[in-house]
Protein backbone atom coordinates (compact mmCIF):
# COMPACT_ATOMS: atom_id res chain seq x y z
CA UNK A 1 0.00 0.00 0.00
CA UNK A 2 2.79 2.20 0.29
CA UNK A 3 4.46 1.03 -2.21
CA UNK A 4 1.87 2.43 -4.18
CA UNK A 5 1.17 5.83 -2.63
CA UNK A 6 4.99 6.11 -3.06
CA UNK A 7 4.98 5.66 -6.68
CA UNK A 8 2.28 7.86 -7.20
CA UNK A 9 4.33 10.86 -5.37
CA UNK A 10 7.37 9.60 -7.56
CA UNK A 11 5.84 9.62 -10.81
CA UNK A 12 4.02 12.80 -9.76
CA UNK A 13 7.71 14.83 -9.21
CA UNK A 14 8.98 13.08 -12.36
CA UNK A 15 6.33 14.79 -14.33
CA UNK A 16 6.95 17.86 -12.66
CA UNK A 17 10.89 17.64 -14.15
CA UNK A 18 9.87 16.78 -18.19
CA UNK A 19 7.03 19.44 -17.36
CA UNK A 20 9.83 22.05 -16.26
CA UNK A 21 11.87 21.05 -19.07
CA UNK A 22 9.57 22.40 -21.54
CA UNK A 23 9.45 26.11 -20.08
CA UNK A 24 11.79 28.27 -22.06
CA UNK A 25 12.37 31.24 -19.75
CA UNK A 26 15.47 30.20 -17.84
CA UNK A 27 14.68 32.01 -14.81
CA UNK A 28 10.89 31.31 -14.34
CA UNK A 29 12.18 27.52 -15.14
CA UNK A 30 15.55 28.03 -12.64
CA UNK A 31 12.48 29.09 -9.77
CA UNK A 32 9.92 26.62 -10.37
CA UNK A 33 13.31 23.81 -10.62
CA UNK A 34 14.03 25.07 -7.08
CA UNK A 35 10.43 24.77 -5.58
CA UNK A 36 9.75 21.53 -7.19
CA UNK A 37 13.24 19.93 -5.64
CA UNK A 38 12.39 21.55 -2.14
CA UNK A 39 8.86 20.04 -2.07
CA UNK A 40 11.30 16.69 -3.20
CA UNK A 41 13.22 17.11 -0.29
CA UNK A 42 10.24 17.88 1.85
CA UNK A 43 8.69 14.52 0.72
CA UNK A 44 11.45 12.18 0.97
CA UNK A 45 12.53 13.48 4.73
CA UNK A 46 8.78 12.61 5.58
CA UNK A 47 8.46 9.53 4.04
CA UNK A 48 12.04 8.26 5.54
CA UNK A 49 10.82 7.35 8.82
CA UNK A 50 7.99 4.83 6.73
CA UNK A 51 10.54 3.72 4.10
CA UNK A 52 13.01 2.67 7.52
CA UNK A 53 10.20 0.48 9.18
CA UNK A 54 9.19 -1.12 6.18
CA UNK A 55 12.76 -2.65 5.81
CA UNK A 56 12.13 -4.71 8.61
Amino acid sequence: MFDNFNEKNQSYFNSADRHIAGIKDSLVRDKIKTLVSAQLSKYNSKIAKHKELLKF
